[in-house]
């Protein structure tokens, strides 16, 4: 089936080369999205190709996105996907200074913040998922039933290198087996 539109009118970037994406917590303000201008995408989320309305929730910052980060205004076709949500995320949330840490499947000791940590039910009891930083700024993440630690406390452990992942934007250093806890009162703490 053959397109009857070019794709910069069919996502709305017209003549003005851009949409205007939408940073924040989009799914507490979906109502007023749903009864605005704004259009959904699955992977630009709620959108607006026209000018942004004067009465949007404070919640919502606007951000452009050029019509060249989605879709190639030479030939009219979509960039690949891998690249679009790339684009997406970093023109959402900036460039990140964490990078992946160590290989897959290897154990590492380990000198780490926490965060953050989030606790929810689940199957197993209490499911404790920490976000964890190293002194070079690198993101790690930890899910456990077993163990829960406190925001803002530093960590010496062992772990094992799970997967490398990117969350808004953000490499991340996914952890599993981790054990051997010592608190510490900083990164140079020994």
């Amino acid at each position: 089936m053959e397109r009857i539109k070019p794709y910069k009118e069919i996502f709305g970037f017209g003549d003005k080369g851009y949409i205007t994406l939408l940073r924040g917590d989009q799914d507490l303000y979906e109502d007023y999205l749903k009864a605005s201008s704004a259009r959904y995408h699955n992977e630009l989320k709620w959108y607006f190709p026209e000018e942004v309305p004067s009465d949007l929730p404070i919640g919502l910052e606007p951000v452009q996105l050029p019509i060249d980060k989605f879709v190639n205004p030479t030939t009219d076709q979509l960039l690949p996907q891998k690249d679009r949500l790339y684009n997406i995320e970093s023109t959402l949330y900036g460039e990140s200074s964490s990078d992946y840490f160590g290989e897959v499947n290897y154990r590492y000791d380990f000198v780490l913040k926490c965060i953050y940590v989030k606790t929810s039910q689940s199957y197993y009891g209490a499911q404790n998922y920490h976000v964890l930083q190293d002194k070079d700024g690198n993101v790690f993440t930890w899910s456990t039933t077993s163990h829960l630690l406190e925001k803002d406390k530093f960590y010496s452990c062992r772990g094992t290198v799970k997967a490398h992942t990117i969350y808004h934007n953000q490499k991340q250093t996914e952890l599993t087996r981790v054990m051997s806890f010592k608190e510490r009162s900083d990164f140079n703490d020994t």
